[in-house]
Order: C-alpha cells, then structure tokens, then sequence
C-alpha cells in the first residue's frame, strides 16, 4: 500500500492569496462589466463607473452563469447533475476535542445510508492560518434531489425564489433542523456529531454554521426529503466510513461501521 499525502485549502484562502498579489487599485469590487468589443489591437472592456479600459485579454471568469458567456454561447445551458451538497465549516477552536482527534490528519468521507456520500477535511482558517487550533474542519454532503423538486428548496427564509442557491444565512431553520435529523439516520455517528455542531457557516454545492450561518438552498430540501423517506422506510446496514490516512482499522460507531485511518 502506497500513501498518498494529501494538502488542502479553501476558496478563501486561494481567494486572498491571489488578491494580495495584484494592486488594490486595479480591482473594481462591485462594478458590471455592461459591455465589451475589440478595439485597435486591444479589447475594450466598459466597466460601470470607470467607463472603458483597453486590455490585452479580457477574461470572463463571472460564474456559472456567466452573462459574458452567454454572450459568445447564447445556446449554451447547464444540465442538472441530479444532486445537491450541503457544506458546512467549524472554527476547530469550536470543535469538540473528540471530533478534532477523529478528524485531524485525514481526509474522511462515508456513504449515506439512501445514497449520496460525505467528505470532512481541515481547511485554512482566518488568514488563511493553516496552523493547529487555527483551522476549520470542512464538510460536504452529496445529496440527490429530483429536479422537479429544485424550486420547491430554492426558496430561502424570508419567501423569495433564488435561480441555484440560496444567499448566505437564507436556509429555513425547519432545514437545518431536518439535515440534523437526517444526519443521524443516514451517516457514521461522528459524522452526524459535526453536523450537529454551530459550525461558522453553511453554504451551497452544485448547489457550510458560525455566527453566520450560510446554507446551500437545495441542501435544504434534500435534508427534507430524505427526513420524511426515512420514516417510512426501514433502515439498511450502516455503510463504510473511510479515512485516506494509515490504512489501519479501528472500531467506531455501531455494528457494521468501520473507519480506515
């Protein structure tokens, strides 16, 4: 058996990293691109309020749905993969020690009981601070969700309709109360632990709980969907959880569930 060692980060992290390395002065935070075109050996970019720059390469790096793509790709559109992720962070100086031990090291992932797996690893915490007792324990659930239910869950706390995801702290508290329980029904016990915990924010996929809490708007209704099937349903064995570290196994959870680590 080979390691593999594994690093990891975070979208904050590369985020400021790469920010700090580029002249404040040159970013135009909370301004639209209306418009662009070719100019005399340049591209001329029209930004709201600073009018036209002329550049070398423009590049249209405006999100999944960009409107600079549509532009060039009017017929292009995205296709539903069939799931959602709920995601979530805990500040590890606000996780309890068992859950920084099991966790710590480790890259963690378990298949739920119904379908769809987790995955828990340590990110960078503020300051991209990568040090002990400084970083956040990172985790993402994959949950399907029928598409035809996508707007029924697009909807955040207050009643509005979002297009992909909700907007941060706009999960119902009825969801987040519904991905707790099922997070004791479907995944490992120390999984569920962390789920349970006030993390520092929950936030969406394809569609994480501080003080702000964020959540994915289709996580929301994963967790509501699967709450009610479970009711009903009877309960399969417990799956495997897994933990690319040292392949060596110890007991954890109940019959039937193991960790690798």
């Amino acid at each position: 058996m080979q390691r593999a060692p594994q690093d990891f980060t975070s979208w904050e992290a590369i985020y400021h990293t790469l920010a700090a390395a580029f002249p404040s002065e040159r970013y135009h935070r909370g301004a639209a691109l209306t418009d662009f075109g070719n100019g005399e050996g340049a591209v001329q970019a029209h930004i709201d309020g600073h009018g036209v720059v002329e550049v070398d390469v423009l590049v249209a790096a405006d999100g999944a749905q960009s409107p600079t793509r549509r532009r060039f790709l009017p017929a292009l559109s995205s296709t539903y993969a069939g799931y959602v992720a709920w995601r979530g962070t805990l500040d590890e100086a606000d996780a309890p020690p068992d859950l920084v031990r099991f966790f710590d090291d480790a890259f963690t992932f378990c298949e739920a009981r119904s379908a769809g797996h987790i995955l828990v690893y340590f990110i960078p915490g503020d300051g991209t601070d990568a040090t002990p007792g400084k970083r956040r324990l990172n985790w993402v659930w994959y949950v399907e969700v029928d598409e035809a239910d996508l707007p029924l869950i697009l909807v955040d706390r207050d009643g509005r309709q979002h297009h992909a995801s909700l907007p941060f702290g706009g999960a119902p508290d009825s969801a987040i109360r519904d991905l707790r329980d099922l997070a004791r029904r479907e995944v490992h016990p120390m999984m569920a632990a962390l789920v349970a915990q006030r993390p520092n924010r929950f936030c969406k996929q394809s569609s994480t709980w501080s003080r702000r809490a964020r959540y994915s708007v289709a996580c929301a209704f994963s967790a509501t969907r699967r709450s009610s099937s479970a009711r009903t349903q009877p309960a399969p064995p417990p799956r495997r959880l897994e933990t690319r570290r040292r392949w060596r196994e110890r007991s954890s959870g109940p019959a039937g569930t193991s960790t690798l680590g």
